[in-house]
Parts: C-alpha cells; structure tokens; sequence
C-alpha cells in the first residue's frame, strides 16, 4: 500500500510534464517532434562552352523543386557574380532543377540534390553564345560593261554576325530566299571578322533572272561550331533597275583638249524617285584600279545631262560612267568611257 503511494505521485508528475512539454518549441532536428526545417545549401559555377575557365556573370540561376521535392518554396533565384559563381543558402532538402538563363546565350539545366546540413557542389553549367545576324544595305545592281558580253545583276549587301564567344566560333553564314528554294552560302570580308559580304549573282538563281528576286523575302542565318542557328530579320530587294544611262561624250578614248572638260549623257528618266552620281577616275595602270581623282559631286539632279569638271585635270587617261541610285539604294551604272587629256 506504501509503495502505491509513492508510485502514483511520480506517474502523475511524469504525465503533467509530457503534457506541458508538448506545448513547448522542439529546434533540435534531432528530436522527433522537431518543428525545425531541414534545410541545406548549394553552389555551382557558370562558363562559357566553348572557354570553360571563362566565367559567364549576370547568368539568372533559377533553382526549381522537381515534383518530390518541398512544396512549401519550390523555387528559387539568383544571379552569378563576376567569377560566374552562385550559390543558395538555407533551402529545404529535396530534388531540384538548376536553370541557367542569359540572354544571348543557350539556356541549360542541371539536376541537383540538397541534402539535410551539407552544402553541395552543382556541376559546372557550360552556356553556348548564340549567334546574332544583321543586314544592311541590301540593294540590286544593274552594270553594262564594256568588257563583258552581257550585263550583271546582283543582290549586294552587308552582313554582320556577333557571337558572345567570338567570331571564330562562327562555322557557316548563308543566305536563303524559301520562295524561291535558293540558297547561297556568303564568306567573310578579308580582314573583318564577323563582316560577310551578301552578294548574289543573278546567273546563280534557278531563273537566272534578279526580277524574280525583286520584292521576295530574303534571311540570312548563321550557325555556329556547336550547331546553334541565328536568323536575320526578314528583307527583301525593292526592285531591279532596268534601264541604264547611255553617255555621249567623250567617250572612245577620244583626245580632249581642255583640263576641265564637259562630260556628257542621254537625259535619263526614271518613273519614280532617284538620282544620278556621276564617277570619274585616273587610269594609270592595267594591273591597279582605276584612282580616283578629286570628288565629283555625290548627287547630280535627274533630269541633268551634264557636268562640267571644275577642276583641272592633269595629262593622262581618264575613265568615267553614270549611276542612277533610286531612294532605296538601287543602282543601274553605264559603260564606262575613256577620253585623254593632253
């Protein structure tokens, strides 16, 4: 009976105290009913694929929670510093997604793992720079040549391609016309990287006729050495100047007696905007180009047959032509003419 006495006592006193502690907070992970979050960190880094000592800075790293993960905060982000690191610090444990995001450059993923107190090490992300296409100045000529049989259409233009990893990492540019199922592959201008020279020959195209390129959508696309494909925005060529100046004189290497001669064209008319330039060039050399003398006047009125050389001209033989440029850049050129001046 004693002993049941004392007993009792102790078993209440030990229900009241589970009670209590119950209400109590449990911090301690260890403790069964902790209401402490397991947490746990990770840090990665992000490099350029084709440099991979080249940190990427600026790169968003997002951090997703795969389907078992957390679903309390399931998503996370950050940006890479200038050594192309990241880090997350107290984040639930779990399977997690790992995006890497930079514009300019391919997006990529990773899988990772976050495990309770530990902080894990994400394999380096490698993000490939995308290629980026610009065209300008695209334009049709029309040439009549003394020295060729017939006359020469081209599409001429200028094409810039800028890659994050640099120009060399640029394998192929070409150009495409879906309408007309053409494609032409463009090289790169001597001595300017990332510059490609767009020029199609009218003899190229399956009609053999530039009119039929005349007002079609046109894209230039580049592809870099990891297979990545840009496109330029789309453009096309207004039209193809059909008609070219005609000049009168002088022409046939005729003698000229004055050093500040007239040089003379048929009046050239065209049905919409346009103007004529007007070039004239010192012939020294069969094996140099023709150089050029002092400027000419850039923009001569259409309906101007004339132009009078203001300034003199020393002994030799010069070369001459017509252009007319319509207002989108268009160009239709004579024959050129030689006179000598004595």
């Amino acid at each position: 009976m004693v002993h049941l006495r004392v007993v009792l006592p102790v078993l209440l006193l030990a229900f009241l105290l589970v009670g209590c502690n119950r209400n109590l907070p449990h911090t301690n992970p260890l403790d069964p009913l902790s209401e402490a979050e397991d947490l746990g960190s990770l840090q990665g880094r992000v490099v350029l694929m084709t440099s991979p000592g080249t940190p990427v800075t600026g790169a968003l790293v997002v951090l997703r929670a795969d389907s078992t993960g957390p679903a309390a905060r399931p998503r996370f982000e950050t940006l890479t510093d200038n050594q192309g690191q990241y880090a997350f610090r107290n984040i639930p444990v779990g399977s997690y997604t790992v995006e890497i995001r930079k514009e300019g450059f391919s997006s990529t993923g990773n899988k990772a793992e976050v495990q309770l107190g530990r902080t894990g090490t994400v394999e380096p992300a490698m993000l490939n720079g995308l290629p980026s296409v610009t065209v300008q100045n695209v334009y049709s000529t029309h040439e009549d040549l003394s020295w060729v049989a017939a006359d020469i259409y081209r599409v001429r233009g200028l094409v810039t391609v800028e890659d994050p990893d640099g120009p060399s990492d640029i394998a192929l540019v070409w150009l495409e016309a879906p309408d007309l199922a053409f494609r032409d592959t463009l090289d790169q201008k001597n001595g300017s990287p990332g510059q490609y020279e767009l020029m199609v020959d009218a003899e190229n195209l399956p009609s053999k006729n530039l009119h039929d390129l005349a007002g079609r959508w046109m894209v230039v696309k580049a592809q870099d050495a990891s297979g990545a494909v840009a496109s330029s925005a789309p453009f096309v060529v207004k039209r193809v100047i059909e008609d070219v100046p005609q000049l009168e004189r002088p022409v046939d290497a005729a003698i000229v007696s004055t050093r500040y001669p007239t040089l003379y064209w048929e009046r050239f008319i065209l049905p919409y905007t346009y103007r004529l330039q007007v070039s004239l060039c010192e012939f020294v050399d069969p094996n140099v180009d023709c150089r050029p003398v002092k400027t000419i006047p850039a923009e001569v009125p259409p309906r101007q047959d004339s132009l009078y050389v203001e300034f003199s001209l020393k002994p030799g033989v010069y070369i001459w032509s017509v252009t007319a440029i319509d207002e989108y850049g268009n160009r239709s050129r004579s024959k050129e003419a030689r006179f000598r001046v004595q």
